[in-house]
């Protein structure tokens, strides 16, 4: 066809090439005035016939929109020029040909990579294609040619369109030869030939082409006067069956078909889906020319005359017929376009409305796994505008390793199954963060009633899992402080009880060893009830304050000091003895700042700190305590906010095994404990630590792993640099002089001891059983000082009781008691008046100074 270049005679008209085609089939219809069988004789070995028999049939896919060459009509069937050859190549093979529906040449070219289909019924070959498929030798062939407007004169070739817009069909293989050749054609996709010759006559792109065959018709059927060829590209379709890669056999067997096939058939075949029609402006001389070969063809065939006539006649009554078909053809392709602009409006329509609204609309096809988003899942997901690819793999990569597999099931379950989608699950940003997302879908499908793609949206629930989350955990929280609340209520009832029974044991045992006539063997069992009485107090102490009754003044103190006598205590020294081979360090701030607390409790968080680390190393480890200031601005774990300003630390630091996950939620609850009962404490010592942190507005921070545990106690700090100390007084000098007490006590031995320890102390003492009984006797007599018992039952408790005797006695003096915590009715008192609150069990030392510091 080179050879034809930069002669303007290739200018043809419609009508012009009409007269060739037309002759040309007029000729051979002449030649071969029979159809062979040839198709049908075919000779396939027995591995070819086994091979078919295996397969049981041969599935067939299409461009569902290339007439005349091939379509899928409305009702799914396959029609054409290429479809007739199919029918031809079906007598040659033992098995069906089945159509696979697809909506585009595109999805019939993903379907043969995928091998969803086993041949392509006409195609050029190509270096792409031919990674997925083999070709047979070509069975039809046709010129590329080039449609411009009427005003352009001539063009050279493919070189004289440098510059301008060249509209090809999406898919089509001139496109990659194209591109490489003559790369400063400016390319345009269109959706079809139709589409092409279109945007050619509005102006929209300079020139397209295809097939010779293929734009003549759309021409005629188009209407398109403006419009004519002008020019060959020298590119040839050489159409061709498509075979998938991988079976080699069926490829034998087409190669076997279409050289069987004779040029009879072939003609006959192209003979049936062109029709003739002529309009203004035919070229006559080219009509001269034809018609005297036509004339020369006829006087050498004139011994066959009847049978042309016959022939003829016959070729007239199916031109006809044709005609008429092409009218019904024409009529169904108005119909189809009006359907089609119809359904282009819906969705139109359909991708505004979906634009608009918040979630996700997409659509997943099961043959070929593309994913089609309804929205902005570009700008949901981080990425640039279509970044993000539209395939299912790319969804799954973005799947949290928690769903991966459940989806990854739930993708293979579906293609098949027709039950609602519907899940939840993350998928990541491009950022790296996670979204929670909340799935539906419904089935599309096909007459069997099998899915063939799934419609669906995607609804973005990350705010209301975080606010579950946050639920669960604030509900979480809300439980343990129940249960911790519970659980000190019933501490502080239990140690309100023990209290009143340990008074005895307690306080006795100190009145008893004030006798200077004991005998050593009594003193020494005396001052051995006295200890274990000590001992039990300490632990209903302990179980006070998980009550969170911190009833102690709060004084200022410094953290270091407290440590310091610690570990000089007998307790630590004890703790030694029973892990000799533990080291302890020590890094203290030789800076720290002070804090407001109760040395009692204080020294308590030390040594239950120091305790657990002991027990966490067992043998051969190492503890580190240390004390820092720092400012606390933010929250840690376990708190969702904290009081931003400065703090001391005490951090004590094993390299023990750590603390278990499933424990670290509930190590501060009382007695839950992984310690050896009876060798290893009560289990309330992290316990304690809490309720005193609580007490004393500080907070605790816990890290832990398989190389030990650190816990970090905060405490606020005070400018008050003034540190209270207490001077150690005898038992002489707190004695009283002839003073009256009114001991005022529901439980019998209470006011018995009270009493007793009173008068060894030199006062003189008056004693009653309740409140009521209290304020009567005050309406007659007078007293220097009131030891008032808080909780008397029945009866009017403490608190009321005072109330009542300062309308007597305004300014009576009073020390009010109690075996539980400071309670509010407690604290009410002491904003009544009354001077001080002690608890029970009673310490002589502690009465004696009590009392003597309000009668001085």
């Amino acid at each position: 066809m080179n050879r034809h270049r930069n002669k303007p005679h290739l200018l043809m008209s419609i009508e012009t090439i009409k007269l060739r085609i037309a002759f040309t089939l007029l000729f051979t219809c002449l030649l071969f005035p029979t159809f062979a069988q040839s198709s049908t004789n075919l000779d396939l070995s027995d591995a070819e016939k086994e091979h078919l028999s295996a397969k049981g049939r041969v599935t067939m896919c299409v461009d569902p929109n290339w007439m005349p060459y091939e379509r899928i009509d409305e009702q799914g069937k396959h029609e054409g020029i290429a479809a007739d050859f199919m029918s031809e190549f079906q007598k040659g093979i033992p098995v069906p040909i089945e159509l696979v529906l697809t909506e585009s040449w595109k999805e019939s070219l993903e379907a043969a990579k995928s091998r969803q289909c086993d041949i392509l019924s006409l195609l050029n070959e190509s270096p792409q294609r031919r990674e997925f498929l083999n070709f047979t030798d070509p069975y039809l062939t046709d010129s590329v040619v080039i449609a411009v407007r009427n005003d352009v004169f001539y063009l050279e070739g493919l070189e004289s369109l440098s510059g301008r817009k060249l509209g090809i069909v999406e898919g089509y293989v001139y496109e990659e030869k194209i591109r490489k050749q003559y790369p400063e054609i400016k390319i345009i996709s269109v959706k079809s030939v139709g589409d092409g010759l279109r945007k050619v006559s509005d102006g929209e792109i300079y020139a397209t082409l295809d097939a010779l065959f293929i734009i003549t018709r759309h021409l005629q059927e188009l209407g398109l006067s403006n419009l004519k060829i002008v020019g060959q590209t020298g590119l040839d379709n050489a159409f061709r069956v498509g075979v998938r890669k991988d079976d080699p056999i069926l490829l034998s067997v087409f190669d076997k078909i279409i050289k069987n096939l004779d040029d009879a058939t072939r003609n006959a075949i192209l003979g049936r889906w062109y029709t003739v029609k002529f309009q203004h402006g035919t070229d006559w001389r080219v009509v001269w020319q034809v018609t005297g070969i036509a004339i020369i063809i006829l006087c050498l065939l004139g011994y066959n005359t009847l049978l042309t006539r016959r022939f003829n006649r016959k070729l007239a009554e199916a031109n006809e017929l044709q005609l008429n078909k092409n009218l019904e053809l024409d009529k169904r392709n108005i119909e189809l376009q009006d359907e089609i602009t119809q359904r282009k409006k819906a969705e139109d329509r359909f991708r505004l409305a979906a634009e608009t609204v918040t979630d996700l609309i997409y659509e997943w096809n099961i043959f070929n796994d593309t994913l089609l988003w309804f929205g902005d899942i570009d700008s949901a997901l981080g990425y640039t505008p279509g970044e993000f690819p539209h395939t299912i793999a790319a969804w799954m990569e973005r799947l949290h390793p928690d769903d991966f597999v459940r989806l990854s099931d739930a993708v293979e379950r579906h293609r098949t199954s027709t039950e609602p989608i519907n899940y939840e699950y993350q998928i990541q940003r491009k950022d790296g963060s996670w979204l929670y997302w909340s799935a539906c879908a419904v089935p599309v499908l096909d007459e069997n009633g099998n899915p063939i793609k799934w419609i669906g949206n995607c609804a973005d629930i990350t705010e209301r899992k975080r606010n579950d989350q946050k639920l669960i955990k604030s509900e979480k929280k809300i439980n343990r402080l129940k249960r911790m609340e519970s659980l000190g209520l019933l501490a502080g009832g239990v140690a309100h009880d023990l209290n009143n029974i340990l008074s005895g044991i307690v306080s006795y045992p100190e009145l008893l060893l004030l006798e200077n006539d004991l005998s050593p063997k009594h003193r020494k069992a005396i001052e051995i009830i006295h200890t274990s009485g000590n001992k039990a107090a300490t632990i209903v102490a302990d179980l006070l304050t998980i009550a969170r009754g911190v009833a102690t003044d709060k004084k200022t103190l410094n953290i270091n000091s407290r440590i310091s006598e610690y570990l000089h205590s007998p307790e630590h020294q004890k703790l030694i003895q029973y892990h000799p081979t533990i080291t302890i360090k020590t890094f203290l701030d030789p800076d720290l700042l002070y804090i407001k607390g109760s040395s009692v409790h204080i020294d308590k968080i030390v040594m239950n700190l120091v305790s657990n680390a002991t027990e966490a190393v067992a043998s051969d480890g190492n503890i580190t305590i240390s004390t820092m200031n720092r400012y606390l601005d933010r929250p840690f774990k376990g708190y969702d906010e904290v009081n931003t300003g400065e703090y001391v630390v005490l951090s004590v630091s094993d390299d023990g095994p750590g603390i278990p996950k499933e424990d670290l939620e509930r190590i501060f609850e009382p007695f839950y404990s992984k310690k050896v009962l009876g060798r290893s404490g009560t289990g309330l010592g992290l316990t304690v630590v809490w309720n005193t942190l609580q007490d004393h507005n500080g907070y605790i921070d816990i890290e832990s792993s398989g190389n030990g545990t650190t816990i970090n106690v905060y405490l606020p700090i005070t400018r008050d640099k003034k540190i209270s100390e207490t001077l150690e007084s005898t038992i002489e000098e707190l004695k009283g002089n002839g003073q009256v007490l009114l001991i005022v006590d529901d439980e019998k031995h209470q006011r018995v001891i009270a009493s007793d320890m009173a008068v060894k102390l030199g006062y003189k003492v008056e004693a009653v059983a309740s409140g009521e009984d209290a304020i009567a006797y005050l309406q007659e007599n007078t007293v220097d000082l009131i030891l008032l018992d808080m909780i008397m039952d029945p009866g009017i408790n403490g608190r009321e009781t005072y109330e009542r005797i300062v309308k007597i006695h305004p300014h009576q003096k009073a020390i009010i008691t109690s075996g539980f915590s400071e309670t509010e009715e407690v604290k009410e008192a002491l904003k009544l008046g009354i001077a001080q609150y002690i608890k029970k069990p009673y310490s002589i030392k502690k009465i004696a100074k009590a009392i003597k510091d309000e009668l001085g």
